[in-house]
């Protein structure tokens, strides 16, 4: 539970929320709330707004329990209408909360003459302290807590006295067993004042849910140890209810169903304790760090929403509440309260800087998004059913119809702003600012183009009569434009910098894409597929450098994730569409045969890559200062290692850049079933890399390498003899699976064992055996298929690709990591 963090001094000083300038709120609410401010209150914007907006306002007040707040403090403010509508809710809530007590007592009386022990939580343990008046507080429940082994007694004792749980409310995540009531035959009517609201009981069995919640609450476990009295009531210790006061507001933000009077009454406790040094001393020395975090973001809100002061012991809390926290109080502290008239959910950023995995992040936005019960159909909760007429069945009905419309409406229209809001917030707390956003959509628009055409020119080609022999060529020779062109890129992004390299690599690529596309000739096809690796090798040069210039050190890692993570997803919806356009062209009446239709395509995805230049051109990009000269490695690991890596890219481009034609020759599968495989090639690629880092950890780097190549080995084998299109789509998949599943351990192999002032030397010899190894393969490959056929091809690529895993086996293994330390200049490698 990542809560505390760095130290922020200038945060306790910082302002409330100006809600008088919350143009998302409705007028008279925004007034109601700058008003009962504790610092700087504005009342004389109460005497501003329409009847119309009053009616708004108390609508809001009323269902926030701050009504009979707003009127016991502004009373001379006030309309006469409301002033009188206001002293009637008093007179009511006054009675209202007279009958709960009565009922609390007898409930009381009953569990202390069976010995059973409890405690009084939350609403009426709290009228001291926490309200100036307690009748000003406007409770409906009888919260009362006991241990596990006394809890199965006290619910029998509740239910001796005519109370009986609601239906269906054991289907909620809570901390207390289904509500318990009496069957009064009340029913709602729209007064949230009205004496006759039955009282409700909860009994609870816990202080918090880490279930449910998905992060502990330490501490709370001694609550119970340290209870006390107060009126003759077993009730929390006076430190300890201010700490489940505070727990119980995060239970409901991070449900979405936060009352802004929860929020009011911390405010209130804060405002008029902050001298209490004997209060504030016991605080802090009975409640644990990881508690006292978790209850300085109910007061950071308290202090946001309603500007109370802050004992010194508080103001140091919630400075070192970490600074994903303080980025969402600065963003978002109002949002809670403003989705009750503009739906939003992010709540949910809040809570994901308190939890430790994506997992529970990622269960928590089904949870918010889907939600996996209906609402409560409570309309005739207090009705008997003996007693329930059919009118009141009918009215029931539509009335929960109606609610269930509403949650479906807001829970849609909440789905848009989260996806915004959420994007926006990963781009803050990444600490990623807008010029990596500009150039990730000019990477996705350029990649889109490139995974396009990559799909469907070999396809292309197969309709304008060439075969495999000439396929392999055209791979080849585009491959060894790649070799050619690695190091004049870095050259040339060195002279004339990684802009202008950048844009010259999106405007050559996209133009030789579209000569390819027109071209016919075999000399033509040879030489357009040359040019295009080498403009394509500037992209490979210049991204990484791209990314680093566009990043601080520590949010680097994280772009570079996103970079590679969204190429892979990109692939993804790439292969559908390139799958499915073909057909829509045809279908339209744009092309007059299916060769046609792909000709338009790969012009379409050439024209697509080159509207990358629009932000591309909008970016400043400067190169990263060198931290490191480059030199060579020439120790024995790294000829053995590259003698390795040679093998294995020959495998590896000996079937590659002929997937597509093998789909099409072998299957006759048209271009919209190749598509949808490699779409699915490209997702499982994904969920292979996230197995890869256990592999690795349990085997080692080199060893693990050679794992997963051996089953990329496997995976080729039993392709190459296989008949069925199904069974070959999955082996296929599998094969891109754990190819690219190797990927991050040979990397990190190489890098971890040259010295720093090696790895750019030794990352060029790699892609330079590795480029050199895949275009001689792409070369021989296609002549090998045409006059041998795909299976003795495949089984070769295999056994390759199992040599390739016995030289990486053969490695020698790490003895030590390589740390930076060991590393720094002039010092000798261990």
């Amino acid at each position: 539970m990542p809560v505390a963090g760095t130290r922020n001094t200038g945060l306790t000083s910082a302002a409330p929320l100006a809600w008088e300038t919350n143009h998302r709120l409705p007028r008279g609410v925004a007034a109601v709330l700058a008003a009962l401010r504790f610092s700087t209150p504005a009342p004389e914007l109460l005497q501003r707004f329409s009847n119309a907006e009053w009616k708004t306002a108390l609508a809001f007040t009323d269902r926030s329990g701050l009504t009979l707040i707003l009127g016991a403090l502004y009373r001379d403010y006030l309309p006469a209408w409301v002033r009188e509508r206001i002293e009637r809710d008093l007179a009511n809530n006054t009675e209202r909360i007279g009958r709960l007590r009565a009922a609390l007592v007898e409930v009381i009386e009953q569990l202390n003459a069976r010995g059973i022990e409890h405690l009084l939580i939350k609403g009426l343990s709290q009228e001291v302290d926490f309200v100036a008046d307690p009748y000003l507080r406007v409770g409906y429940d009888i919260d009362l807590f006991a241990p596990p082994e006394s809890l199965g007694t006290a619910r029998e004792t509740v239910e001796s006295l005519g109370y009986e749980a609601i239906a269906d409310t054991s289907r909620f995540p809570a901390d207390h067993i289904p509500p318990m009531i009496r069957k009064t035959r009340w029913q709602w009517n729209e007064d949230y004042f009205d004496p006759g609201i039955p009282p409700c009981i909860d009994l609870h069995f816990r202080f918090w849910d880490p279930a449910t919640e998905g992060f502990p609450a330490p501490g709370v476990e001694d609550f119970w140890a340290r209870r006390t009295q107060q009126d003759g009531l077993p009730v929390l210790g006076r430190t300890d209810r201010l700490g489940y006061a505070a727990l119980h507001l995060l239970r409901h933000l991070f449900r979405g169903d936060l009352r802004p009077y929860h929020v009011y009454e911390i405010a209130y406790f804060l405002e008029t304790h902050p001298g209490d040094e004997a209060f504030w001393s016991s605080w802090r020395e009975t409640h644990p760090p990881a508690l006292r975090c978790l209850e300085a973001i109910a007061f950071r809100l308290a202090r946001a929403w309603f500007g109370c002061r802050l004992a010194p012991v508080v103001a140091e809390a919630m400075d070192e509440l970490n600074p994903g926290i303080q980025l969402w109080f600065e963003h978002y502290a109002a949002a809670p309260l403003e989705a009750q008239f503009h739906p939003n959910k992010d709540e949910m950023w809040l809570q994901f800087e308190l939890l430790d995995s994506p997992r529970d992040r990622a269960r928590l936005i089904v949870r918010r998004l889907l939600p996996a019960t209906l609402p409560l159909a409570d309309a005739n909760a207090f009705v008997p059913e003996n007693q329930l007429t059919w009118r009141m069945r009918i009215r029931g009905a539509l009335k929960y119809a109606s609610h269930l419309i509403g949650r479906a409406v807001y829970h849609i229209r909440a789905v848009p702003p989260v996806i915004a809001h959420g994007l926006i917030w990963k781009s803050r707390t990444s600490q990623l600012q807008a010029p990596f956003w500009r150039f990730l959509l000019s990477n996705t628009l350029f990649d889109i183009g490139m995974f396009q055409f990559t799909l469907l020119y070999n396809l292309y080609l197969l309709d304008l009569g060439y075969r495999e022999n000439v396929l392999g060529l055209i791979s080849g020779a585009f491959t060894a434009g790649n070799l050619a062109g690695v190091l004049p890129a870095a050259a040339l992004a060195n002279r004339y910098g990684l802009k202008r390299t950048l844009l010259t690599c999106v405007a050559g690529t996209a133009a030789l894409c579209a000569l390819r596309a027109t071209v016919h000739g075999e000399p033509a096809l040879l030489a357009s597929a040359f040019a295009g690796g080498v403009f394509l090798s500037l992209w490979f040069v210049s991204i990484s450098p791209s990314v680093a210039s566009l990043t601080s050190e520590t949010a680097r890692p994280k772009a570079f994730s996103i970079i590679f993570g969204w190429g892979i997803a990109l692939g993804v919806v790439a292969g559908v569409t390139g799958g499915l356009l073909p057909g829509w062209v045809t279908h339209y009446g744009l092309a007059a045969s299916p060769r046609d239709a792909k000709q338009v395509v790969l012009f379409a995805s050439a024209a697509l890559a080159a509207l990358a230049l629009w932000p591309l051109a909008r970016l400043r990009i400067e190169p990263p200062r060198p931290r490191e000269t480059r030199s060579y490695p020439r120790d024995p690991f790294i000829r053995r290692f590259l003698v390795a890596i040679g093998v294995w890219g020959f495998a590896m481009g000996v079937f590659g850049p002929l997937f597509n034609a093998y789909f099409a020759r072998e299957f006759r599968m048209p271009v919209e079933r190749i598509g949808i495989i490699f779409s699915f090639a490209q997702a499982a690629q994904v969920i292979a890399m996230l197995f890869a880092p256990l592999l690795l950890r349990r085997l080692g780097l080199t060893r693990g390498v050679a794992v997963m190549q051996l089953a990329t080995a496997l995976a080729l084998a039993l392709l190459a003899p296989t008949q069925m299109a199904v069974v070959a789509a999955v082996l296929y998949t599998s094969y891109v699976s754990f190819q690219y599943m190797s990927e991050p351990g040979i990397y990190s192999s190489l890098m971890n064992r040259v010295l720093p002032g090696q790895r750019s030397g030794a990352s060029a010899l790699n892609y330079l055996v590795l480029f050199g190894a895949q275009t001689l393969a792409a070369s021989l490959a296609g002549a090998v298929v045409t006059r041998y056929g795909y299976p003795p091809t495949l089984a070769g690529a295999a056994v390759l690709a199992a040599v390739a895993a016995w030289l990486f086996w053969r490695l020698p293994q790490e003895s030590s990591n390589i740390t930076e330390r060991e590393l720094l200049p002039g010092e000798n490698r261990p």
